[in-house]
């Protein structure tokens, strides 16, 4: 199966994953839940409540805090997937874009600077639990002659 994304998309491991809270715009509702992936373009999030009145098209607001330094970034987006597996809800939101193209492109600055830093953490994560071959000693073997 080849991958359909046009962005590069970054797992996080269960203990990593950030914070996010969603609002609805339409309504006065607010939830909270955690990144599983994200992208320039959105984000794989796991809800910490299962009976929440999202529904797939529906707009909201997204928040991350994906820099100590920084102020959180909030995203438009909208869902685009709603489903439930092993008793969790989780949710896909595609990231919208703003009539202000400078906005557009701090956004996709911080994210793809904090993509960047993940990945690079996660492959020395991985290069940390490779574990060497095991060193043998060498054999002598006098040469003939």
């Amino acid at each position: 199966m080849n991958n359909r994304r046009a962005d590069y998309r970054h797992p996080f491991e269960q203990s990593m994953r950030l914070p996010v809270r969603l609002d609805s715009i339409w309504r006065p509702v607010q939830i909270s839940g955690a990144v599983r992936d994200l992208s320039l373009g959105g984000m794989s999030i796991s809800l910490s409540e299962t009976r929440v009145p999202l529904a797939v098209f529906q707009q909201c607001f997204a928040e991350i805090h994906v820099e100590e330094d920084k102020p959180v970034l909030r995203l438009s987006a909208a869902i685009v997937r709603v489903d439930s597996a092993h008793g969790v809800l989780r949710c896909g939101l595609q990231f919208l874009s703003s009539p202000e193209p400078a906005q557009n492109e701090v956004r996709q600055k911080r994210l793809w600077q904090y993509l960047l830093q993940q990945q690079r953490l996660a492959l020395n994560r991985e290069r940390s639990r490779v574990v060497p071959p095991a060193i043998l000693p060498r054999i002598y073997v006098p040469e003939d002659g």
